[in-house]
């Protein structure tokens, strides 16, 4: 009874972040701009137990999980563009999850199901750098008007940050320290979640996000996730790692795609990358029930 109850207290808390970040959005809606703090500090806990990040029996599997998921997104992306021709918002909607890095969230949850947490790492930190040069080359081909640099910058910090530290610290006495408390990385995931969800619903409820298109959105998000659930279970089967291959195709850094979306567009562009930020929690949520 005991490890069962062990066991449901994850998803429940994800539950719980996911139910009351709406509930309670209008007292912490602001809290979202310090997301990346804990999302350091979680990717900090993660990395400091790994003591190296690129092993080159990983390479063909971290390739596949950082290019795949950008292909399938481009067939649909393109088949998008014939479909809902001149349909800007849409699209770029789209576009900001497809051209998303993998979550750095990622690594909990691959942590959560007893996955390998090198392999995760290294794949995160070479879909951040790649997807550094993806933006301009999309920037271009779109004529989309985004600050690239700025871009870059917020990648790079996003993984190098947490990156440096956890190696200065692996040559220190504090990583004792730290090494007692790595298991609060799932909960700093979560006070992400709550936080985002809260300034995602506050958006809705001050009806600063009033789309027209909002359910033609809803269901591209969702057959994003469709898609990128039954690439990884199709590419992930004759793999090493099936398991954590299929768990990053799912999660894809939705945070970022918002930010895009708030920096250089308008809200309304976020919708697609808001509702795959709640159907990917969904998700983790019913992994975490069904895992052992």
């Amino acid at each position: 009874k005991i490890k069962k109850t062990k066991t449901l207290i994850r998803p429940i808390s994800l539950i719980i972040a996911l139910i009351f970040g709406y509930i309670l959005s209008e007292y912490f809606y602001t809290f979202a701009k310090y997301s990346s703090y804990f999302l350091f500090a979680m990717l900090f806990l993660s990395m400091i137990r790994v003591d190296k990040f690129f092993h080159k029996d990983y390479a063909v599997e971290s390739i596949l999980v950082v290019f795949l998921p950008l292909i399938f997104g481009g067939i649909f992306y393109t088949l998008l563009s014939l479909i809902l021709k001149n349909n800007h918002q849409i699209l770029i909607s789209a576009a900001l999850i497809i051209l998303s890095p993998l979550a750095t969230t990622a690594v909990v949850m691959v942590k959560a199901i007893n996955g390998n947490i090198a392999f995760a790492i290294m794949c995160i930190i070479l879909s951040h750098f790649f997807t550094i040069i993806f933006w301009p080359i999309f920037s271009y081909l779109t004529s989309m008007k985004i600050n690239c640099i700025e871009i870059a910058i917020k990648l790079s910090t996003m993984i190098l940050v947490p990156f440096i530290f956890s190696r200065i610290v692996r040559k220190t006495k504090a990583i004792s320290v730290f090494a007692k408390i790595e298991h609060l990385g799932f909960y700093l995931w979560i006070v992400v979640v709550f936080i985002n969800i809260a300034s995602i619903s506050h958006l809705f409820k001050i009806n600063q996000i009033h789309s027209n298109q909002i359910n033609t959105m809803i269901l591209i998000s969702f057959l994003m996730i469709l898609i990128n659930y039954f690439g990884g279970l199709f590419c992930s089967k004759h793999l090493k790692f099936q398991t954590e291959v299929r768990q990053l195709f799912i999660q894809r850094n939705t945070v970022f795609g918002i930010w895009i979306a708030n920096s250089f567009f308008t809200s309304e562009y976020a919708i697609c990358s808001i509702f795959y930020l709640i159907f990917q929690n969904i998700y983790n949520t019913l992994k975490l029930i069904n895992s052992k």
